[in-house]
């Protein structure tokens, strides 16, 4: 064999083992940065969200609430120790035909969520008081594809999907993000409408309006997360203060729940109200599909499809003075 040749082999084989060499060099490089990205696990104590939540109800009247999710005193279920989460909101609403009719109510203060995590799985738990079980929040581990059901996703449709992994440089480093769309008989339909974040929970804050759901007419947006005293904003922000969302105002609003919950033929209202007061129930768009007096405790439901409702509770003079969602089966 001539020399000439042999020696285009030797470099040719030379050039082939490099770019092993290369490549292998480069995957262990990917790899010990993945392993060098310390997982963040979800807070358990000093943090706080403030959560902006806007929605159209019965295509006249737009309402926009702050709200403030706060750590509260631990509770023990079962002989498991839970996290508890309360929330309270500041709400503010204007009739879109008609600029002197507006008005403010308040979301009194309630428990939002009981959770535990399990950071070996790197898996947030809500214990679910319908079910009486622990139903899953988050999942800090997930791959591209269908997005699992979970807390406040259980009446999502289309189905929702994660269709990108990514990161997101905040205030304090980089958090892993989890990019979703929903996706219909395998189309596309909207995209990336929602981000869930690792450690701090997801854009639209931890109590979206209709759950992890693209918005139709109505907004979700996490304003801010405060941790053990740093700020973080995922979609821009200058300020951070868990008592922004406080009322300001002293507006009359009782405390409301709803029974059963879920329900079937009738759900009851449980407040006090005043007499004379009225309903108006709104389904997940936003339409009007009941309201009337409320002569007794119980608002029919018979002719209405299974989803999540919303019951406005207002005075004689039309002022707001409440709201509770249930879910028709």
């Amino acid at each position: 064999m001539p020399d000439s040749v042999r020696d285009i082999q030797c470099v040719y084989v030379k050039t082939v083992h490099m770019k092993h060499i290369t490549t292998l060099v480069l995957l262990g490089i990917v790899m010990w940065s993945s392993a060098q990205t310390p997982y963040r696990p979800f807070p358990e104590s000093n943090a706080g969200w403030v959560e902006e939540h806007s929605w159209l109800n019965g295509f006249h009247e737009w309402t926009t609430c702050m709200r403030t999710v706060r750590f509260a005193a631990d509770t023990v279920i079962g002989s498991v120790n839970y996290h508890q989460l309360r929330s309270i909101g500041n709400c503010s609403w204007f009739n879109i035909f008609n600029s002197m009719s507006h008005g403010y109510y308040a979301e009194a203060d309630a428990v939002f969520a009981r959770f535990r995590q399990d950071t070996v799985a790197r898996k947030v738990f809500v214990y679910d008081v319908q079910q009486e079980q622990e139903v899953l929040w988050f999942d800090f581990t997930l791959g591209l594809g269908a997005y699992p059901t979970t807390f406040h996703t259980e009446f999502s449709d289309p189905g929702i999907v994660v269709v990108a992994l990514d990161s997101m440089e905040l205030n304090d480093g980089y958090h892993r993000t989890w990019v979703l769309a929903t996706e219909s008989n395998g189309n596309m339909q909207d995209s990336a409408f929602c981000t869930i974040i690792e450690g701090v929970g997801s854009t639209y804050g931890l109590h979206p309006v209709y759950g992890l759901e693209p918005p139709f007419e109505w907004m979700d947006a996490l304003t801010c997360h405060s941790a053990s005293g740093d700020s973080i904003y995922p979609l821009g922000g200058t300020a951070c203060y868990l008592s922004m969302s406080l009322p300001t105002h002293t507006p009359r609003s009782v405390e409301l729940v709803a029974y059963p919950n879920p329900a079937s033929e009738s759900v009851g209202i449980k407040g006090t109200l005043p007499t004379g007061a009225r309903y108006v129930v709104v389904d997940p768009l936003g339409v009007e599909v009941r309201s009337g007096t409320m002569r007794s405790a119980s608002i029919e439901l018979n002719g209405l499809v299974a989803g999540v409702y919303t019951v406005y509770i207002k005075g004689v003079a039309g002022d707001r003075l409440g709201a509770v969602r249930f879910v028709k089966e």
